[in-house]
């Protein structure tokens, strides 16, 4: 206003003429003034939109922990097997102290080795760099304006202590009564009656999985050993060396294990009887490996399908993750099919095994017609009228051409998806287990659980890989123990020990009797006010998917003295996780021993560019040093562009 205030005055009044010089040098010192009232208001107007975007819209925020692997990485390592080339992360912020020691390497507890999931190849990852964690999008005005839906990825203030925001999956409504069986999570009715909740968008169900076997990567010294194929050509006639009745086909399919695919045609193609490619579950043991590695035969026995997380599977000079303990039933295959040529009567069938039923999908590939059922010991026989109808619908795998195919059992529910569209079945596909058990056990047949059969029509199958569904462990927090800030004592949701369950995998009804005879709900006795979670008004349920490793609703302590230890309020919620922002970039140049590149570190900058390590001195003192020997940031490196920008499912 002051300046305005004197331009009004000076108008009209008659002032000496400037010089051309002195209107130059005037208009140069105009331009200087504007350009830096420019600048300085653009850099306020940027830090004014920047904090009302970040108080009323939107905020990044960095993961710290693995909580909710393999949605979300915390501070982690990128890791190639040697063995199968197969890709997958481990979580690493276990390496760092507490309090004083936040953000410092406690040397005894950083990571030495890390097992594939895919191969179960023990190996050194102790130079592979360590990232910090996904950094990420939150939007902190959906909930303004609408209310949360269930499988969102939320961010909120932890009911302990309002100043630590968590990130978690929320799994309950307000008003909901729910309760966690065999890694499924259920609604109780008033009634009683539980009823399983669904994940509904396959995209979240898609995000929920973790990888079982990928046959386009096999190990190569497994290979090179005479360590069986998983997927092989199969006929179901209890031949010595037989999985579930499974032993080799020599007339129908061909396996061409160099491409990793398999086809049938000619003869074998013909006929009434299909001919069936089948998965046998055959990780390699430890023993297996050591084995191998030695030149001598190993042992391979076909075992269940356990909960096995690849983030988790690393060990330090003082720590080794219990990684793997319950059975896994819902199960998921996808593959490529080539089909050549059809015939008469032509039919490709997929079957999913879980405990006493075998889920199918048969299509007929001159129609499009895929049927849902599923055959079980209430059923008569392997006949296709036999079966029990479940849903029927047309598809778009109609005819000669190459299709990808994925068909999935999760959550009581089957999924059929052609060419990355889902074919629509309706509620159809929805089904009650077996028995209506309340309890599922595995059988025999989940030592074999996937197969693939085909009969006229000339087929190539290739780029398998199955995966299991989310396993959502019951664990629950000891009453006793919930004041405590440092919660202990837990119930698992079957009491036997880790040892003696994992001793069981390769007997499937010893597994199922362990398990069952040690329920917590049945066998221990406990109360249901103990594992059944009571929503009140504007409370929800938060879980992790990286459920071995979370601490989440089931385990938080209660020193606040809360009605619900273990709800979350609508108040405390901070916003939904929206988008990967900036994903850790990947290093170039300046390998490690193992052929790991991470970057050069920035000369003058080794404080940022090691990590600082802790380590016990001569006189029995910890001190803070940096450790050259353990980059975790180098230049040059590229963006992760696979991950940036990508929605959070």
């Amino acid at each position: 206003m002051a300046k305005a205030a004197a331009r009004t005055k000076s108008k009209g009044e008659k002032t000496p003429s400037a010089t051309p010089a002195q209107k130059k040098a005037k208009q140069k010192k105009s331009r200087s003034k504007d350009g830096t009232r420019d600048t300085i208001e653009s850099i306020v107007i940027a830090f004014i939109f920047a904090f009302l975007v970040r108080t009323f819209e939107a905020e990044a925020f960095v993961i710290p922990t693995g909580s909710m692997a393999e949605t979300l990485f915390g501070r982690h390592k990128d890791i190639e097997c040697p063995e199968c080339d197969f890709h997958f992360e481990i979580g690493a912020s276990e390496e760092f102290g507490r309090n004083q020691f936040e953000g410092v390497v406690i040397a005894p507890k950083r990571i030495q080795t890390a097992t594939c999931p895919n191969c179960r190849y023990e190996f050194d990852v102790k130079s592979n760099p360590a990232f910090r964690g996904d950094r990420i999008i939150v939007n902190k005005f959906t909930y303004e304006v609408g209310n949360p839906d269930r499988w969102d990825v939320v961010v909120f203030k932890y009911p302990e202590d309002p100043e630590t925001n968590y990130i978690k999956r929320l799994v309950g409504l307000p008003g909901e009564t729910l309760e966690i069986k065999q890694g499924d999570l259920y609604r109780i009715g008033e009634d009683g009656r539980a009823e399983i909740l669904r994940k509904q968008a396959y995209a979240k169900e898609q995000a929920m999985r973790f990888v079982v076997y990928d046959n386009n990567l096999p190990a190569s010294a497994l290979s090179e050993a005479g360590y069986p194929e998983r997927w092989f050509p199969a006929a179901k006639d209890g031949a010595p060396g037989n999985v579930a009745g499974w032993s080799l086909d020599a007339v129908g399919w061909d396996a061409d294990y160099e491409s990793r695919t398999f086809a049938l045609s000619g003869d074998a193609a013909t006929g009434d009887k299909p001919r069936w490619l089948r998965y046998r579950h055959l990780p390699p043991t430890e023993r297996d490996w050591e084995r191998v590695l030695a030149g001598e035969q190993p042992d391979p026995q076909a075992s269940l399908i356990l909960d096995f997380c690849g983030y988790n599977a690393w060990s330090s000079r003082i720590n080794q993750i219990d990684n793997q303990r319950y059975w896994v039933g819902d199960l998921a295959v996808s593959a490529s099919f080539d089909i050549a040529a059809i015939g008469e009567n032509p039919e490709v069938l997929i079957e999913l095994v879980e405990g006493e039923r075998r889920y199918r999908c048969r299509i007929d590939p001159s129609t499009g017609l895929a049927r849902l059922s599923f055959l079980d010991a209430l059923s008569a026989g392997d006949d296709p009228d036999d079966e029990m109808m479940l849903a029927e619908a047309d598809t778009w795998l109609k005819g000669e051409g190459a299709y990808d195919v994925v068909f999935s059992n999760t959550d009581d529910r089957l999924r059929l998806l052609i060419n990355g569209s889902e074919v629509k079945f309706g509620a159809a596909a929805e089904y009650q287990p077996y028995g209506a058990l309340e309890v599922q056990l595995p059988t025999g047949n989940d030592l074999a659980p996937v197969g693939i059969a085909a009969r006229g029509v000339d087929l190539t199958v290739g780029d398998l890989k199955i995966d299991r569904d989310i396993y959502y462990r019951g664990e629950y927090l000891n009453p006793l123990f919930e004041r405590f800030e440092q919660a202990g004592d837990f119930f698992l949701e079957s009491a036997v020990p880790d040892e003696v369950l994992n001793d069981a995998v390769t007997d499937p009804e010893r597994w199922g009797r362990l398990y069952l005879d040690n329920l917590l709900a049945l066998a221990q006795a406990v109360p249901p006010e103990v594992y059944r979670y009571e929503l009140g008004p504007d409370e929800f349920l938060m879980l992790g998917d990286n459920s071995q490793r979370s601490k989440d609703s089931r385990l938080w302590s209660n020193v606040r003295g809360a009605t619900h230890r273990y709800a979350v309020h609508r108040s405390a919620l901070v916003g939904k996780a929206f988008f990967f922002l900036w994903p850790h970039g990947l290093p170039i140049g300046n390998e490690t021993e193992d052929g790991v590149p991470q970057g050069w570190a920035i000369p003058g900058l080794e404080g940022f560019c090691y990590h600082k390590v802790v380590k016990r001195g001569p006189d029995g003192r910890d001190y803070v040093t940096i450790d050259e020997d353990y980059q975790q940031f180098g230049v040059p490196f590229i963006p992760n562009f696979a991950r940036i920008f990508r929605p959070i499912r």
